[in-house]
């Protein structure tokens, strides 16, 4: 019997603090691989829960970390682990100190100090791969590009500019089967009435060759949480 002092169900939940890159040997494996299974299995979720002794308000606030392992002709060569390098991960692992606010997180200091700040972006919710672009996704921001070999960080991502600092992308985009593109959306702001802001989704169509090729806007009655 497992004797770990922490629940099973919070363990999950740990820091992972190590990035490393593994050869994998076939003594360490399991069970069969298929090999007609070749490519690289990418999964991303929150590595980091905690900083400095404090828990994050909320697992969506978790930075994210890539994980990737290489399958070919029923072996696993390689397994690798790197955080994204958004700024929130960057400058708390600097300073070793919550300086942004999150969705469940707030920056110490009280009300003064977290009123009116949108949360930061983990970027820790998804990662796809469209048009050679592997891209990692959080449901308040912008995208961030990884390099799908080294999983290194290669930094936010703005289709040429397209995105602004006002957008953000859905982590939960779709496909089109018909024409390989790739449509997102993102809540936002189509300007102002007399009852205040006017909420809509910002949609994109992201073609083929990873170009942004047409925008929409929907209007909303109010501003949303949409997960997909």
């Amino acid at each position: 019997m497992d004797n770990h002092p922490v629940p099973d169900h919070r363990r999950g939940f740990e820091n992972l603090e190590r990035e490393v890159s593994l050869r994998i040997t076939n003594g360490e494996i399991r069970g069969k691989i298929p090999e007609a299974v070749r490519g690289t299995f990418l999964r991303i979720g929150p590595g980091r829960n905690e900083l400095a002794g404090r828990t994050f308000g909320h697992w969506f606030d978790g930075d994210g970390m890539v994980h990737g392992i290489e399958l070919d002709g029923g072996k696993a060569n390689w397994y690798r682990n790197r955080y994204v390098r958004t700024p929130k991960y960057i400058k708390e692992t600097a300073e070793q100190r919550i300086c942004f606010r999150g969705f469940g997180t707030q920056i110490p200091g009280g009300l003064l100090k977290n009123i009116g700040r949108m949360p930061s972006n983990p970027s820790n919710t998804n990662a796809v791969l469209h048009a050679g672009k592997l891209l990692t996704l959080y449901e308040g921001g912008r995208p961030f590009e990884v390099d799908p070999a080294t999983l290194e960080t290669v930094g936010e991502y703005t289709f040429d500019g397209v995105l602004t600092k006002r957008h953000v992308m859905s982590a939960h985009g779709h496909r089109h089967g018909a024409t390989g593109d790739w449509i997102n959306f993102g809540a936002g702001q189509m300007g102002f009435d007399r009852n205040g802001p006017k909420m809509c989704f910002n949609v994109f169509r992201v073609d083929t060759r990873g170009a942004i090729a047409a925008t929409g806007q929907v209007p909303i009655e109010h501003f949303p949480f949409a997960h997909d």
